[in-house]
């Protein structure tokens, strides 16, 4: 199966211009663009040289945008609402909730991303009492913040993977303890989304979090997405409504009147470039599939980790393929010396602290690529 893999993502691979000239490995924090991301830019283009007379042009986009999303994860029609990022997501979901009724708490895992953390933790000021999880920085322990979830939770934040440490977490396992107890749960999935196969019509009612960046090979910044199941929509009022929330958005009434299900949750004008540039990295994924592309990034994770521990490098990501997905994380003596090494031998990587890189390969990359740049960062090391 694994030469299967090889085989079919080298053909896949004609359709990354940028791999004709860099070895990409840093999928985790900007996703490659498909050719055809480049004919929706002038498609994009085109829109700006007539506007307004192709303003149905763009709502047609944003139509399309929205059934791409809900067939990636498997949403009921209405179920999504794009946003400009997923910390604005969050921020919607976190508005909509007051501390009322005897649900007082939020819980969140400590290794949520940075902007969303800050936004949790900000809700003391709004009265809630506010209590994450401790982590080891590795791992996410499902176990662990479902322990914490009672009657007095409002809803619980986790990532479904954790973008600094690559690890996954049980997803089924957060949404069903938050479903008995009556807690919203809702799960940042956007360094997830490209390399887990996450259906939310197999799973009770959450909310999902995710965005075009990553994994999803979106082009601009400044579009995400929020799917919310139909079964919560009226526990989360929409707190800042904007005018394409509303059920006659093209009336332009005085009065807000709520679209149906996650509609309602939209605001202004969405900046329309990354809508356009946003929908052939998403067809790319629907077309190859989830399920193959998790299985083509669980192989080049594993060899990346076979290959440093041979070479006697320190993985500080889960150890089973089964609890990371996306990203591996390396420890090394200089962070920013590494990165710069490898970017000179045409690799490309990140770090995230002083003491680790991070690798996510594209499904595109080959094995051999992934050994040679495990070799040049052990090579680097003084």
């Amino acid at each position: 199966m694994l030469r299967d893999l090889s085989a079919y993502f080298a053909v896949a691979r004609e359709q990354f211009p940028s791999l004709e000239s860099r070895t990409y490995l840093v999928t985790h924090s900007f996703g490659l663009c498909p050719r055809d991301t480049f004919a929706d830019l002038e498609a994009y283009k085109q829109t700006l040289l007539r506007r307004p007379l192709l303003f149905d042009d763009w709502l047609e986009r944003l139509s399309e945008m929205y059934v791409l999303f809900e067939r990636l994860i498997g949403g009921n029609p209405g179920s999504i609402a794009l946003r400009e990022s997923a910390s604005a997501c969050h921020a919607t979901i976190l508005s909509a909730l007051k501390p009322r009724d005897g649900r007082t708490r939020l819980v969140a895992s400590e290794l949520q991303f940075p902007s969303i953390s800050y936004m949790v933790a900000a809700q003391r000021q709004r009265g809630f009492e506010v209590d994450f999880v401790p982590s080891d920085g590795v791992h996410l322990d499902a176990d662990g913040i479902a322990a914490r979830l009672d009657e007095t939770v409002a809803a619980v934040f986790a990532p479904v993977v954790a973008s600094f440490s690559g690890a996954l977490i049980d997803t089924r396992r957060i949404v069903e303890a938050a479903n008995e107890v009556g807690a919203i749960p809702v799960l940042d999935a956007y360094s997830a989304l490209g390399v887990v196969d996450l259906d939310v019509s197999s799973l009770p009612p959450c909310v999902v979090i995710g965005g075009t960046m990553k994994w999803l090979g979106g082009g601009g910044t400044g579009l995400a997405f929020m799917y919310v199941h139909p079964a919560l929509v009226e526990r989360l009022p929409a707190a800042y409504p904007g005018w394409l929330g509303d059920a006659r958005f093209l009336d332009f009434a005085p009065d807000f009147v709520p679209a149906a299900g996650a509609r309602r949750y939209q605001m202004g004008t969405p900046a329309m470039e990354p809508v356009y540039t946003a929908r052939a990295g998403l067809r790319f994924v629907l077309e190859h599939g989830l399920s193959r592309l998790r299985d083509r990034n669980t192989q080049l994770l594993n060899v990346l980790a076979a290959r440093a521990q041979d070479l006697g490098l320190n993985v500080k990501s889960p150890g089973s393929s089964e609890r990371r997905a996306g990203v591996i994380v390396i420890e090394v003596d200089d962070a920013r010396r590494t990165v710069e090494a490898l970017r000179e031998e045409g690799f490309d990587i990140d770090s995230r602290s002083a003491r680790a890189i991070r690798l996510g390969p594209h499904w595109c990359v080959t094995s051999d690529e992934c050994e040679r740049a495990m070799t040049l960062i052990a090579e680097s090391q003084p």
